[in-house]
């Protein structure tokens, strides 16, 4: 669902493949994440051309630096930091409905990262309240990183935001504690809505050449979580 594929050129839109994996998960059941409506990969060409405020206009993901600051963008660059802003109210307006987040990954420990994105937060919402409602944090681990996963959690969800959510997950050469440890860290958040891991299996992961991601481990989380914790 990124923009080169939904609109390649501009004014043809293209949504077969989208409405193929919305129309399986509403049949079955299942519930939709849209990911992402803004990002600085995956455009168009017309797009990443573009210099017309208007044109831009049109959630969001992967906006910032690993030292907190606003990434260089052809958003950023034509919108500055009103882009994030423009883009949750159009968000808003398609879909009153729909539960809007700002999405970046690094975002797995208390870091310079987690601290500029709270900043923006609360920038945005103090401006124009409840503009973005959730954070979700892209958590690509080490082997015995996983504790600094509660501190990421409790950072964002300190802010004036109705929920937190871990939005990828996979921790290379992964033992059962680890991915214990990052679901407890999520328990233990009382905004944290809910985990999702990175592709449906170790080989459609973006790392599949890396061992141990999470197959295995998470098939048997459950006997590691007691009852009380789910």
């Amino acid at each position: 669902m990124k923009w080169d594929a939904t609109e390649p050129s501009r004014g043809n839109f293209k949504f077969g493949n989208a409405d193929t994996l919305v129309n399986w998960a509403t049949s079955n059941g299942k519930l939709i994440h849209g990911h992402a409506l803004v990002w600085d990969l995956q455009l168009p060409g017309w797009v990443n051309s573009s210099n017309d405020r208007n044109t831009l206009c049109t959630l969001l993901s992967e906006i910032l630096n690993e030292d907190g600051s606003p990434r260089s963008s052809v958003f950023s660059r034509v919108l500055s930091e009103s882009f994030v802003t423009i883009a949750f109210q159009a968000a808003r307006k398609a879909d009153p409905a729909a539960v809007l987040y700002i999405n970046d990954y690094n975002l797995d420990s208390a870091n310079s990262k987690v601290r500029g994105l709270v900043n923006l937060v609360y920038r945005v919402n103090q401006a124009n309240p409840g503009t973005i409602d959730g954070a979700g944090t892209q958590i690509h681990l080490q082997a015995n990183g996983a504790e600094r996963a509660r501190a990421a959690l409790s950072a964002l969800a300190a802010t004036d935001i109705k929920e937190v959510a871990i939005t990828e997950l996979e921790i290379v050469d992964a033992s059962g504690n680890d991915y214990t440890a990052v679901v407890r860290a999520c328990l233990k958040t009382l905004k944290c809505v809910g985990i999702t891991v990175w592709g449906v299996s170790d080989a459609n992961s973006w790392r599949s050449g890396s061992s141990g991601l999470y197959k295995r481990e998470w098939r048997n989380l459950a006997r590691q979580v007691p009852r009380s914790e789910q």
